[in-house]
């Protein structure tokens, strides 16, 4: 699937090696984790390039061991829509989601979620404060 057209960043720039994926990749368990992410309009995420897969719905929804469906999340929802991308009649998975500022385009964390029936909970936060 094509990448989305790359828009300029405004507010903070981009960091190339930001502290929750350094500590991300540091982790046993997640150190090699890859993400797949709708072409779909939402708050820009500021992940590397070289680690995000666009993909169409299908392949989003598919459970890897290599590759976490990636939401974005700010103050005004978590994008894209979460019940609609992965609905509650789905199998039990893990997810990722960036929680950003749309404010400042700060990183506060990248957290690793479960997704079990409907219900998501947070399983593991990479955070990007020292």
């Amino acid at each position: 699937m094509k990448e989305p057209e790359e828009k300029p960043i405004t507010g903070r720039p981009f960091e190339p090696n930001p502290l929750w994926l350094r500590r991300m990749r540091a982790d046993p368990r997640w150190g090699k984790i890859r993400f797949k992410h709708l072409p779909v309009e939402q708050p820009k995420f500021t992940i590397p390039s070289e680690l995000v897969d666009y993909v169409d719905l299908e392949e989003f929804r598919v459970i890897e061991s290599d590759r976490l469906p990636l939401f974005i999340g700010s103050q005004i929802g978590i994008h894209p829509s979460l019940p609609e991308k992965l609905p509650a009649h789905l199998p039990a998975r893990f997810f990722a989601i960036q929680a950003i500022s749309i404010f400042n385009r700060s990183v506060a964390a990248m957290t690793i979620c479960t997704l079990d029936g409907g219900v998501w909970n947070k399983f593991c936060v990479f955070d990007n404060r020292e």
